[in-house]
C-alpha cells in the first residue's frame, strides 16, 4: 500500500500554481498503445458522478436521444475489426487479434471502465481519495482527506479540522456508505487502507495528540456500514514529538500491520512496525529498525509495507546517511516479529543520492515490488523492481518502460500485484497547452512476470468545453476481476473533487 505525504493537497495546490489555470471545461481521453484511440465517462449529481465507457464516437452518430422522434434511418451495424471507429467503439484497428493493441471487442486494453466523481460538501472544501483498496463484495474502499470550508455571505470563512474520510462504492461504481474518522484533539489524515477477506475496513492515520504532536491511529470499521469497531492509538517515547503512519497491511490470519517512523530521541527517527489484532485492535509485537546516521542525525523515514505468503513483513523506508544522502532500504521482518534484516538497497549512479518512495508490494512466490525515484535538476526518474524472498533483485524498469504518448513528468503513484500479472498507475503534464494552460492525467499499464508491457493507457479528465480538468492520480489496486482500481483528485481552477476510475482488465 502505497504512502503519502499528508500535505498532499497542499502539493497539489503548489502544482496548480505553477500552471494549471484552467476553466471549467474539459474532455476525456483514453489512450491506448500504439493506437492513441479515446472513450468517454460521464456523470453528474451533487455527491458522486458514475460514468460508463462508451467509445469516442458515443456523440457522433444520428440522434438518438429522447426528442429525436423516428427519422425512419436505420444505422448501419456496428462491425469491430472493420478499420472504423463506430458506436460503442473505442478503437478499429481492422482486426478481430485480442493480443494488440486493440481487442476483439474493439476496445482498449487497460483502458477505463467506469469514473467516478464525488464532490465535496461546499464549493471551498477539499476532497481526495489518497488510498484505495479492493472490496470482497466486488466493489472498492477509498480513504482520504476532507476539509469542510464554509464561506459566509462577507466571505468570511470557517475551517473545520480534517479528517479521513472512508466512501464505499458498489461493483456499478454507486456509493454504499460514507464515514468520516475524526479525532477529538484536531486533524486527523488517512495513510493507508485494507479491506479484509470480510469486507471490514482497516485505516491507517496520523493525527493530533493531546501534547499537540501527531500519533498513529488505526480504526478499523465495519464492512457493511461503515461503523467504527476498535481504535489504537500510539504515541511515541518523546512527548510533543511527532510519530507519523505510513502504511497497512494485512496478514493471512486477518491481522494488521502498521507501518511508521516514530521519534526515539533527539534528531532519531526509527522506522517502526507493529502488528494488530484484527479482533479487537490489541498489539501482537512491535519491531523497529535505526540506521546509523551521523553524529548528530539519524532521521529514518517510515514507509509502505506488505506481507509475503510466507507470513513474512516487508517495509520500504529510507535510511538516513548524511545531509546528501537519504537512501532507500528494502527491510523483512519476521513473521513473530522477532527479526529485523536488510534484504536490499536500491540505489542509482550519481552524486544526487536523495530519493523518494512511492510504493511497496508482495505477489506470489513470495515476489516483492519496490517502486522508488528520485528528483533530479530538471527531471525527475523512478524504477520498479522485482526482487525474491531473499532480497535477490528479478528485474528492473526504469521510466522509460513508460514514457509512451503524449506528455511529460511521467510518475508513478504505486503498484498492485495480482497473480503473476500487475497493475501499475501514475499520472502525466499534459504537452498540448492551449492559452498557457495545462492538465494532468492518469496512465494506466499492465506488466507480466517478466516486467514485459502487456498495455498501456491515458486517461483525461473530461468537463463539457475544450479544454480539461486535471486528475492527480494517488493509489492503485486490482479487484477479483483482475481490474485496475485507481483513485485520486478532480481539480478544475483549484477546486477538488474525489476521483475514482475502474480500468479493465485486459
Amino acid at each position: 500500500m502505497s504512502a503519502r505525504p499528508l500535505a498532499f493537497v497542499a502539493a497539489l495546490a503548489a502544482v496548480l500554481g505553477c500552471g494549471d489555470d484552467i476553466p471549467d471545461v474539459g474532455a476525456d481521453t483514453s489512450t491506448g498503445l500504439p493506437d492513441g484511440t479515446s472513450s468517454t465517462a460521464s456523470g453528474g449529481g451533487p455527491s458522486s458522478a458514475v460514468g460508463t465507457d462508451e467509445g469516442p464516437s458515443a456523440d457522433n452518430g444520428p440522434d438518438d436521444g429522447p426528442d429525436s422522434g423516428d427519422t425512419g434511418f436505420e444505422p448501419p451495424e456496428v462491425v469491430c475489426g472493420n478499420g472504423f471507429i463506430e458506436r460503442g467503439e473505442q478503437c478499429d484497428d481492422g482486426n478481430r487479434d485480442d493480443g494488440d493493441a486493440c481487442n476483439n471487442a474493439c476496445q482498449v486494453p487497460c483502458g477505463l471502465e467506469i469514473s467516478t466523481i464525488t464532490l465535496p460538501p461546499t464549493d471551498d472544501s477539499v476532497i481526495s481519495a489518497d488510498f484505495v483498496a479492493a472490496s470482497p463484495d466486488g466493489g472498492t474502499v477509498v480513504a482520504g482527506l476532507l476539509r469542510v470550508i464554509t464561506t459566509d455571505q462577507r466571505g468570511n470563512q470557517d475551517i473545520e479540522p480534517d479528517v479521513a474520510q472512508v466512501m464505499h462504492f458498489d461493483a456499478a461504481g454507486r456509493q454504499s456508505w460514507t464515514v468520516t474518522v475524526d479525532n477529538p484533539e484536531g486533524d486527523l489524515n488517512a495513510n493507508g487502507v485494507v479491506v479484509d477477506t470480510a469486507g471490514d475496513v482497516f485505516v491507517a492515520a496520523t493525527g493530533d495528540d493531546p501534547d499537540g504532536a501527531d500519533g498513529i491511529v488505526v480504526v478499523k470499521l465495519a464492512g457493511d456500514t461503515g461503523e467504527e469497531v476498535w481504535r489504537h492509538t500510539y504515541a511515541g517515547e518523546v512527548v510533543g514529538a511527532d510519530d507519523l503512519a505510513t502504511g497497512i497491511a494485512l496478514t493471512a490470519e486477518g491481522d494488521v500491520v502498521v507501518a511508521g517512523q516514530v521519534r526515539v530521541g533527539e534528531g532519531d527517527d526509527d522506522i517502526w512496525v507493529r502488528r494488530l489484532a484484527a479482533g479487537d485492535g490489541t498489539e501482537q509485537w512491535t519491531a523497529s529498525y535505526s540506521g546509523t546516521g551521523t553524529a548528530m542525525f539519524s532521521t529514518d523515514d517510515g514507509g509502505p509495507v506488505a506481507v509475503d505468503t510466507d507470513g513474512r513483513v516487508w517495509v520500504f523506508g529510507i535510511e538516513y546517511v548524511d545531509f546528501e544522502t537519504q537512501a532507500p532500504v528494502v527491510l523483512r521482518i519476521a513473521a513473530d516479529g522477532s527479526e529485523v534484516e536488510v534484504m536490499a538497497r536500491p540505489a542509482l549512479s550519481g552524486s544526487q543520492q536523495a530519493y523518494f518512495i512511492v510504493d511497496l508490494a508482495t505477489g506470489d512466490d513470495n515476489a516483492v515490488y519496490a517502486v522508488y525515484g528520485r528528483n533530479l535538476i530538471t527531471v525527475s526518474e523512478f524504477r520498479i523492481t522485482r526482487y525474491d524472498g531473499g532480497g535477490t533483485e528479478i528485474w528492473t524498469l526504469t521510466d522509460e518502460a513508460f514514457e509512451v504518448g503524449i506528455g511529460s513528468n511521467w510518475q508513478p503513484v504505486g503498484i498492485a500485484p495480482q497473480g503473476e500479472k500487475l497493475v501499475v498507475a501514475g499520472q502525466l503534464s499534459n504537452d498540448v497547452t492551449i492559452d498557457d494552460a495545462s492538465w494532468s492525467e492518469v496512465w494506466v499499464a499492465r506488466l507480466l512476470a517478466d516486467g514485459v508491457t502487456r498495455c498501456q493507457a491515458q486517461y483525461r479528465g473530461q468537463a463539457p468545453g475544450l479544454l480539461p480538468p486535471s486528475i492527480f492520480a494517488a493509489d492503485v489496486a486490482v479487484n477479483a476481476d483482475a481490474e485496475g482500481l485507481v483513485s485520486g483528485v478532480q481539480s478544475i481552477e483549484g477546486d477538488f473533487s474525489l476521483w475514482l476510475g475502474r480500468f479493465r482488465s485486459e
